[in-house]
């Protein structure tokens, strides 16, 4: 009969320890995703321009966006002419996984709005599906909380969604411009 002996070093840190944190964060995503958690691993300031250089990819920013709001990965942004980004803790949070808009569903929602921005209230070629409520916000995927909207309004309120002070979206006029 094999007696077993486990030492402290046998223990997982994270058994010992309730306030462990691990050293590297790690994702399941890909490699692009993983790239980017290693180079904001340190938690410093990452320029922009490194991240695109290091990561070959152009739509760096949409993977950080995953890795923040779907992975719950705590990823702050510094806007300006030098946009910057950095990893705030190594601990991970609760994300909100995005579902996809099908093609009939945004048809739909183009056709019930017109092709009209709902924003601005002016016909765009090209709308956008937009969530009034995001999802990061509790919003869900339903027609009812998909409105069509031009890409420069979609911007627009993806960055006054990221510092809004409001406890929640039911008075914002970039959820629901007919409050304006």
């Amino acid at each position: 009969m094999t007696t077993w002996n486990f030492t402290e070093t046998a223990v997982p840190p994270w058994l010992l320890d309730e306030e462990y944190i691990p050293t590297k964060p790690t994702t399941s995503r890909g490699k692009t995703h993983q790239k980017i958690l290693d180079l904001l691993a340190p938690q410093e300031w990452v320029p922009s321009e490194k991240l695109l250089k290091e990561t070959g990819q152009s739509e760096f920013a949409r993977r950080i966006r995953e890795l923040r709001d779907e992975d719950g990965w705590k990823i702050v942004t510094k806007r300006g002419s030098k946009a910057a980004y950095k990893l705030e803790s190594l601990e991970k949070g609760i994300g909100f996984k995005r579902g996809y808009i099908g093609e009939k569903k945004r048809r739909y929602v183009f056709d019930r709005d017109g092709y009209v921005c709902q924003i601005h209230k002016r016909p765009t070629s090209n709308p956008q599906p937009d969530h009034k409520i995001p999802v990061m916000r509790g919003g869900s995927d339903e027609v009812d909380n998909l409105q069509a909207v031009c890409s420069r309004c979609n911007i627009e309120k993806k960055r006054a969604c990221g510092v809004c002070p409001l406890s929640d979206c039911l008075g914002c006029p970039w959820a629901f411009p007919e409050l304006l």
